[in-house]
């Protein structure tokens, strides 16, 4: 996951990993059980994920995910 905490600096390595699976389709719970989380807690990340990257929904967010990845 080193890669995907350099694509956005204010994104923490949390929300980094999330956003990289979100971005594969993942579903919460499935996000969660990959990271041994619990989905309300997913869910607090997605949030600040979307504010962090002034997006409104996962596919905005995996957008600007892979975008960024390219750059």
């Amino acid at each position: 996951m080193e890669s995907t905490k350099n694509i956005n600096n204010s994104l923490s390595s949390r929300e980094a990993e999330i956003i990289s699976l979100l971005s594969k389709g993942l579903s919460n719970k499935e996000i969660a059980k990959t990271l041994y989380l619990s989905v309300h807690t997913v869910i607090t990340h997605t949030r600040n994920i979307y504010k962090k990257l002034n997006v409104n929904s996962r596919a905005e967010a995996a957008y600007e995910h892979l975008i960024r990845q390219t750059k």
